[in-house]
């Protein structure tokens, strides 16, 4: 994991990675970049190839920009295992996000399938969905995302991540459990089975 992402206190916390998993392997990533660039190029090269050669490079490039701009997240997804949490992102500008241990029920962890978008914008872009069409998926109940963002950004402590403040008007009233979501990530095939119990095991040392 690339550990300049992780800020503040989780960067010395999460301890080290033990394995990090690709829904998309870099190969297909890259190829899907190529195809649809070629894609894009190659009308102008096909009909004009000694004039339209700065065209169709436009037009490749065009199609790469296009694909990062769409795809890039789902293209780019990367879970890694560390010690004390799970650390989940993309490529840039995508979040990282912190999903310690301690914040998971390892009864919970469990492997699916795709999981489709109820058709409203707002479930098709739920930050706790990190999935890949086609692949299978790693689900497990921890720390939220808007929590598990702060957390990778340094804005709050290791140990005040599973907790918020509990304001009544201008009062602060002390602090109160958050309550775990379902996260549903995008997971290799050849890895699901081994990871769940790897998962399981690391959750369950954290309780």
């Amino acid at each position: 994991m690339p550990r300049t992402l992780v800020r503040g206190e989780a960067a010395a916390r999460v301890g080290d990675r033990l394995a990090t998993r690709r829904p998309v392997g870099v190969p297909a990533a890259v190829a899907v970049h190529l195809v649809v660039g070629l894609l894009l190029a190659s009308p102008l090269l096909l009909t004009r190839p000694d004039g339209w050669p700065p065209y169709a490079a436009g037009a490749f490039v065009l199609g790469v920009l296009l694909v990062l701009l769409v795809l890039g997240e789902v293209l780019t997804f990367r879970h890694h295992l560390h010690e004390h949490a799970l650390v989940t992102t993309a490529t840039w500008p995508y979040r990282t996000r912190v999903v310690p241990w301690y914040s998971v029920d390892a009864g919970s962890v469990h492997g699916g399938g795709y999981v489709r978008a109820d058709g409203t914008m707002r479930d098709a872009r739920n930050p706790r969905y990190r999935q890949v069409p086609g692949r299978p998926t790693l689900r497990l109940d921890g720390l939220r995302p808007d929590r598990a963002t702060l957390l990778a950004r340094g804005r709050v402590g290791w140990d005040e991540a599973f907790t918020a403040p509990q304001v009544l008007g201008s009062v602060d009233v002390g602090l109160q459990p958050v309550r775990p979501v379902t996260w549903v990530l995008g997971w290799p095939v050849a890895d699901l089975e081994a990871d769940l119990d790897t998962i399981r095991g690391l959750a369950a040392a954290h309780d």
